[in-house]
Parts: C-alpha cells; structure tokens; sequence
C-alpha cells in the first residue's frame, strides 16, 4: 500500500482555506457577541426570515406610533394649558368689568386692562411645542396672530376702524362717541364687528392659522385630530 502523494502547494492551500474559515468564524463570533444578536438571520431562521423581516416593519410603525402618540400628548397638554391661561385672563377681565359700577367707571384703567388682555391672549395663542404653532391647524410654521391687535394702523386696527365707521358714522376717537347707544353698540357687535372674525375677515386682518386640524395616527389603524 502507498501513501498518497501531497504536494507542497495543496498542503498550502489547504492551510490557508483553513486560516480564512477560522478568522470569518472569529469575527462572526465577536460580532455576534458583541451585538447579542445572529451575524445573519437569514442563514440561523432560513424558512422564518419572511417572518423576522415583517416583525421588524411592525415594530417601526410602532415605534413611529408611540413617538407620534408622544408628541400629540405634549401638544394637548400645552392646548389644555393654553386655554385655561384664556379662560382665566377673560375672567378677570370681566371681573374688572363687573367692579366698575356705572357711575364709578374707570375707563382709563379698563383700556389699560383691555389692552394687556389682547397682549397676553396672542402670546397665549402664539404658543409653539418643538418649534409648531398649537393653534395654527395645518400652518404649524405661522404665527396665529402675526400682528399686534393693539398696534395703531396695523392690520386688526384698520380693519376695526373701517367697521366701526361703517357702523356709526364717525371715527373711535370722535367726540361724540358717547351718544352711540347700547341698542347700536349691540347691533355692532353682532354684525360689521363680528364678520371681522369670520371665515375671510379673520384670516384677513388677524391670523394666519389654518382651517384644518393636526391629523395624527395614534393607533395601527386610527387617526385623529390633535390640534384646535
């Protein structure tokens, strides 16, 4: 019986096949280990990758969810704030209101409240979360109310001057503004003075927020509006 002859060069070559298996191994071990998970899925689940891979699609979407879920929750949160900082500076104004008797009025010290109370209201309703407007709809870039209400020529200014010509006549600072009566004043307030707060005139002189609210998926398979 003879031994089978090798050669110096298939003696190499099988040596050096064995070397490059040894490092691919080591390095698919360290990263495995390293990872805490398989070098490659496909090869350990074979026929069950299909179902790895729509298990990873799934927990994307959930975790956009929960991220969208998140988001939607400071947003309100702020809204809630938001609207009770409103509710509480019309309170007090119309509590000022109540104090001044007739006989006793301190219009002075009224316009002076008024005017805080529209300066306090656009901060209110200025206010952002992650740099997006909270009353704004759609527009979450723009300013809900870009402009100064108290600001004299600006856009809610003029547009109220116009009206309340319109109305009476005569001009806001006009002497004989005190004859208007509580009958016209109402009229005004119900008519030319409230279109500046519908659908064109508000968007004209006041706001640049949108009509349309936040949509937010907060399930696999629900939307909802988030925003006011």
């Amino acid at each position: 019986m003879t031994s089978p002859y090798i050669s110096s060069a298939s003696a190499y070559s099988l040596l050096q096949t064995s070397v490059k298996n040894i490092r691919t191994n080591l390095s698919k071990a360290q990263a495995e280990l390293s990872s805490g998970s398989p070098a490659d899925y496909g090869l350990d689940l074979g026929s069950k990758t299909n179902l790895l891979v729509g298990m990873q699609q799934q927990q994307t979407v959930l975790t956009q969810i929960s991220q969208n879920n998140a988001i939607a929750t400071t947003r309100l949160d702020a809204t809630t704030t938001a609207l009770n900082s409103l509710m509480t500076s019309a309170s007090n104004f119309m509590q000022l209101m109540i104090q001044n008797k007739p006989n006793q009025l301190n219009i002075a010290a009224l316009q002076s409240a008024a005017k805080e109370g529209l300066s306090a209201m656009r901060d209110i309703m200025n206010t952002t979360v992650a740099g997006s407007s909270i009353f704004g709809g759609e527009n979450t870039q723009a300013p809900v109310i870009a402009n100064d209400p108290n600001a004299a020529g600006g856009p809610a200014d003029t547009a109220f001057q116009s009206a309340f010509g319109t109305t009476f006549g005569m001009a806001t600072n006009s002497a004989t503004v005190d004859q208007i009566t509580s009958g016209q004043m109402s009229t005004f307030l119900s008519g030319n003075f409230a279109s500046l707060f519908d659908a064109t005139g508000w968007k004209a002189s006041y706001s640049a927020a949108g009509d349309q609210g936040i949509s937010t998926q907060i399930t696999a398979s629900r939307v909802t509006t988030t925003s006011i």
